[in-house]
């Protein structure tokens, strides 16, 4: 998705300095001068701004910050190693022995990798902290979206229609941050675009999240767009279906109560919405998969074209962490990336389902593996 940086910076900025500058005395009484800083209502001037502002929810999954990848929106945490997600990827796979991270060094691996992490580990707090960025991203979008608020600014028909379908994307992401903190965490500080501003939040267990998650993405059904008809990179009915069935398959470990009955109804709409898998399997991943035979596969993408969304998050990670010296010096595999010296490999044991584990040496005498 050619998404418009700008677009994502200024949205960023907005969310997060949406703030009046006041005090009892008039020298303290400024206004910041950064040309892409809109303060309050001059923001909404332009009917386009609620899309734009609905961008920013979904770029803190893909960004880490407003000024490149470098820069991040979390303070004291790596702007690489608390990026969506790459957290998540760590979190969801180190943790379980389906890759090593050789790079035991790079900010709590070795932590996550050897099971022994702490609540101070930068990768749980990576996860964590974003999680709970765009559930305050998109309870920002809602408390500007409501209905006493368009018509203090004469918002038209066409847009409030539209904002109709921005809402309910906005409650989506919301739902599947905290479904992550549902299945990462057990628990979670629950905030809506209700609570007041920089008020306390309350912790919510995991029935509790369970019970709000399931309600949430039911209630907002009818305003998603239909599957496979949105932007790419924006959610829809799809999406939801997937979150619901991810939630339902693990509902014996979230609230003791199984719902594989109901997973199995989530999943019937997604596979019968026209979803197939891709004649080829690296289709996934290749930097046109939103417009490749890819798009039948993929459900929800996090955007990473590596030009305009650019990050230390998971595609760079994949891609550079799994290319060692002989494909990135040669490129005899047609690989453009710098390599990482082959930082991710997979554990022996999973090699070995796999022919027996046994290697094939191409033309070139560079070791490639069958799969």
């Amino acid at each position: 998705m050619k998404t418009n940086l700008t677009t994502y910076k200024v949205m960023m900025l907005v969310t997060i300095f949406f703030v009046s500058f006041t005090s009892c005395t008039k020298d303290l009484d400024i206004t910041p001068q950064d040309d892409q800083t809109l303060l309050g209502e001059d923001f909404f001037a332009n009917e386009t701004s609620y899309k734009e502002l609905l961008a920013g929810v979904y770029a803190n999954l893909s960004l880490t910050g407003i000024n490149g990848p470098e820069s991040s929106n979390i303070i004291g945490l790596d702007a690489g190693t608390s990026q969506f997600g790459r957290t998540l990827l760590y979190l969801q796979t180190l943790v379980a022995d389906q890759i090593i991270w050789s790079y035991e060094n790079d900010g709590g691996v070795a932590g996550i990798q050897r099971n022994n992490w702490t609540d101070q580990n930068p990768l749980i707090l990576g996860m964590f902290s974003r999680a709970h960025a765009t559930v305050a991203f998109a309870n920002n979008f809602l408390r500007e979206t409501t209905s006493e608020k368009l018509d203090s600014r004469n918002v038209s028909t066409d847009v409030r229609a539209d904002i109709v379908t921005y809402r309910a994307e906005a409650r989506l992401l919301r739902a599947m941050s905290y479904y992550y903190l549902i299945d990462l965490f057990g628990q979670a500080n629950f905030v809506t675009e209700e609570d007041q501003v920089n008020s306390i939040p309350k912790a919510a267990n995991r029935a509790e999240l369970f019970t709000y998650v399931e309600a949430e993405l039911k209630a907002i059904e009818a305003d998603l767009l239909d599957a496979k008809t949105n932007e790419h990179g924006r959610a829809d009915k799809a999406v939801a279906a997937m979150i619901l069935a991810k939630l339902y398959l693990n509902a014996e470990v979230y609230i003791g109560e199984a719902k594989y009955d109901e997973c199995v109804v989530e999943l019937n709409k997604i596979i019968n919405a026209g979803y197939s898998l891709a004649p080829d399997y690296l289709l996934n991943f290749t930097a046109d998969n939103d417009t490749n035979a890819a798009t039948n596969e993929i459900i929800f993408p996090l955007v990473s074209d590596g030009t305009i969304v650019q990050n230390y998050g998971p595609t760079t990670v994949l891609v550079n962490g799994s290319v060692g010296s002989l494909e990135a010096n040669g490129a005899p595999l047609g690989v453009g990336a710098g390599g990482w010296g082959g930082a991710i490999r997979l554990r022996k044991q999973f090699v070995q389902l796999f022919d027996g584990g046994v290697f094939l040496q191409d033309t070139r005498n560079n070791i490639i593996s069958r799969f």
